[in-house]
């Protein structure tokens, strides 16, 4: 009688859980890198609409609308001066602390992982909108994201500075946010909007 000896056996199944460990970290790999490649990305509470432009993916909550379909944008060049100042820094950046662990910003700074967004505020200083924009290669998860704008929302303010506009309009601030500035605690370009108000007295 023939028997088959355990060696053989053992590396026959070693080879399969091998192979299937491969396909598994494969596809889990796969997914957490295309997780904005879709026209739709759902978080826990909210679906994003995603789209690609060269290599960058451009992020917006299904909710929002483009505040040109019923504002105009300020035009400074043929208008007197008039823009908004953040009202203070601190709530920005705690913004980001509570959206990302500690750990997780340490990840993204090591791989120089960034934010850059685009806040539409009105002529009252309060935010309509907020439209992300991602590196290609980035990890950060939907549902980070999606704490990250309900946190900005709840804890950034503006005011206007310069010329008061009554009439519908809206301001485009424009801010790029690297992780090692948010691991720092110093954000060069959120800085800078707060730093207007003084520069800018009425």
């Amino acid at each position: 009688m023939n028997t088959i000896g355990l060696k053989p056996v053992l590396a026959g199944l070693l080879v399969r859980l091998t192979l299937l460990t491969t396909v598994s970290l494969f596809v889990l790999s796969c997914t957490a890198q295309n997780a904005w490649e879709a026209s739709e990305v759902k978080g826990k509470f909210s679906v994003f609409k995603c789209f690609t432009v060269g290599d960058k993916f451009q992020i917006t909550n299904s909710n929002y609308i483009d505040p040109k379909k019923y504002r105009s944008e300020y035009d400074i060049n043929r208008l007197d001066f008039s823009f908004v100042s953040m009202v203070s820094y601190d709530p920005f950046l705690a913004a980001f602390k509570e959206s990302f662990t500690t750990r997780r910003i340490t990840q993204l700074a090591r791989v120089n992982d960034f934010v850059s967004l685009i806040i539409n505020v009105d002529e009252q200083g309060q935010i309509l909108g907020i439209y992300f924009s991602l590196d290609k290669r980035t990890t950060i998860l939907p549902e980070e994201l999606e704490i990250l704008e309900r946190e900005l929302f709840s804890k950034v303010k503006f005011i206007v500075i310069g010329k008061k506009v009554e009439d519908l309009i809206f301001y485009r601030v424009p801010l790029s946010i690297f992780f090692t500035e948010v691991q720092s605690g110093e954000i060069r370009s959120v800085r800078n909007s707060v730093n207007l108000k003084t520069k800018y007295k009425n």
